[in-house]
């Protein structure tokens, strides 16, 4: 995490909290998870920043706008940066890109892992939805709809590809697919197979 100042306060509350865990700082999987969490929050800041530079009349108005949590030299580097007409291009290259989408979900920025895993503790016997439910889960709101006509085509052709395929086995895990399956009980079932 090159040129990143984290300044922690820690109260005494969350050093008795702290004492209830340990975590390795140094292990890579806390590492990558800090800085995933980091680059969120300063892209959603960023996101803040730019509201309120646009919310200004004009550049010299934009560049009066006192932001307390920014020094005035930064605050002009960003303004610089947004009115700079490169940056402007790839923004707008960007957007079109982004039209470009025909299947968009309403997930927002939660992993799909996450939120299958979710999905699976709120379920009565604890498991997780298979692919195509959980697609419907992601691109169908009961009160928006579809995202796009794109993600009902999409799901009415899996379930039109799932009635032609045979049904999963009983020893299959359900909502995992081949993938669940063990090594040993796949070759079993071959061995079976070629009996």
């Amino acid at each position: 995490m090159k040129g990143i100042l984290i300044v922690l306060y820690v109260s005494s509350k969350t050093k008795k909290i702290r004492r209830g865990f340990e975590i390795n700082l140094d292990e890579h999987y806390v590492k990558d998870s800090c800085e995933d969490i980091l680059k969120n929050r300063r892209r959603q800041w960023r996101y803040k920043l730019k509201q309120l530079f646009e919310s200004a009349h004009s550049e010299e108005e934009a560049r009066k706008i006192e932001v307390p949590e920014l020094t005035p030299e930064n605050w002009n580097r960003l303004c610089d940066m947004w009115i700079d007409p490169k940056h402007k291009k790839r923004c707008d290259i960007n957007k079109v890109n982004r039209t470009k989408h025909k299947s968009n979900h309403f997930m927002g920025s939660k992993a799909f892992v996450a939120a299958r895993a979710e999905l699976g503790e709120n379920e009565p016997e604890k498991v997780e939805p298979d692919r195509i439910e959980f697609y419907k889960h992601t691109h169908y709101k009961s009160k928006k709809g579809w995202s796009s006509l794109e993600a009902e085509t999409n799901y009415s052709v899996l379930n039109n590809m799932l009635a032609y395929c045979d049904p999963a086995p009983s020893y299959f895990p359900k909502g995992k697919g081949v993938e669940g399956l063990p090594d040993a009980l796949i070759a079993l079932s071959m061995w079976l197979s070629e009996k």
